[in-house]
């Protein structure tokens, strides 16, 4: 029982740090593309 209660509590938090990490390689991948050179 207390391992449901645990996922429950951590399964939002690992949503917002998924969320988190892919705006962070989309940004880094948007700058990567804008340095290289307009195709």
């Amino acid at each position: 029982m207390p391992d449901n209660t645990v996922k429950l509590t951590n399964e939002p938090t690992a949503d917002r740090l998924m969320t988190r990490a892919i705006e962070c390689l989309q940004s880094s991948l948007k700058i990567c593309f804008l340095k290289l050179p307009s195709a």
